[in-house]
């Protein structure tokens, strides 16, 4: 019994990194056949500011993906650990945001070129975008236009 326990979990540790590189690269698929991969502001004229921020979403150096929005103060990076596309084209994605370490839900619509946050919900059910409206201020979510390919 000892050495099929051994067996085991010496499997189950040659499986965990391949199983969660072959998610990683499954994400990074989704979000590009998606469209969000690559660099995004909402004027791509206008140098990075907290008016003019810029989003970068790509695969890591770890293989996972990331948005990483800067405003010139601040980097803000989200880390994506799951991904699909809905029936109506919207990305929608987990994600861990490095600033408080709780996962959200998020769903980017895409018109015209460009994308936005259509909801964003914290997995402790805290709403901060629903149908594209911010919850805190009730103004619209940033629309994103993609900046180069």
């Amino acid at each position: 019994m000892r050495p099929l326990l051994l067996a085991l979990a010496v499997a189950a540790a040659a499986v965990g990194p391949a199983a969660e590189a072959a998610d990683n690269a499954a994400i990074a698929r989704v979000v590009r056949q998606a469209g969000l991969m690559g660099r995004w502001s909402g004027d791509c004229r206008r140098a990075v500011s907290p008016g003019n921020p810029w989003i970068t979403v790509a695969v890591g150096k770890d293989g996972r993906v990331t948005t990483a929005e800067n405003n010139g103060q601040y980097n803000s990076v989200y880390r994506l650990s799951a991904a699909r596309i809905l029936r109506n084209g919207d990305l929608a994605t987990r994600s861990t945001w490095d600033g408080d370490g709780i996962e959200h839900e998020i769903v980017y619509r895409f018109r015209g070129g460009r994308q936005q946050v259509w909801s964003s919900v914290k997995v402790n059910g805290r709403k901060l975008v629903v149908d594209g409206v911010i919850t805190g201020n009730g103004m619209p979510s940033r629309w994103w236009t993609r900046c180069g390919k």
